[in-house]
């Protein structure tokens, strides 16, 4: 009951923040479990269980092209779709976007960082969530 009255919320909230878009067809996404595996560093290897409580996407047809993007984010984090079920990032960190026609997603990201005090940790990351078709009409 609880999930059902969240994803209502959530899903109004995208209808306010995106009532000025015309999309054709769009997806909300929202991820239900993540973990990965960070490597480097000074703890070597280890596997972790990511808190994914803000890990929402919307995935929309832009003028004839497919993207995804954080709720949020001005910009698509899987900007090369090859279609509506598999979308990939152009240029920056490694990740692909998949979504069956069950409405089930998986998000993978690979990503890394380095400060003055830690050498370089990479983390690779697996996202599962479920995706609701919304309509988002002018």
């Amino acid at each position: 009951m609880r999930t059902i009255i969240s994803t209502t919320v959530t899903s109004l909230v995208c209808l306010i923040l995106f009532s000025g878009a015309a999309y054709a067809e769009s997806y909300f996404c929202v991820a239900e479990a993540s973990a990965g595996v960070e490597y480097g560093g000074k703890n070597g290897v280890q596997a972790n269980i990511y808190n994914v409580s803000d890990m929402k996407f919307i995935q929309t047809n832009e003028s004839g092209t497919w993207q995804v993007k954080r709720l949020g984010d001005d910009y698509a984090t899987y900007d090369k779709c090859s279609s509506i079920y598999f979308c990939e990032r152009k240029q920056g960190y490694t990740g692909v976007f998949m979504r069956d026609g069950n409405g089930t997603f998986t998000a993978t990201m690979m990503f890394g960082q380095s400060t003055k005090s830690v050498s370089k940790v990479q983390t690779l990351a697996v996202a599962v969530g479920k995706c609701s078709k919304i309509s988002l009409k002018d």
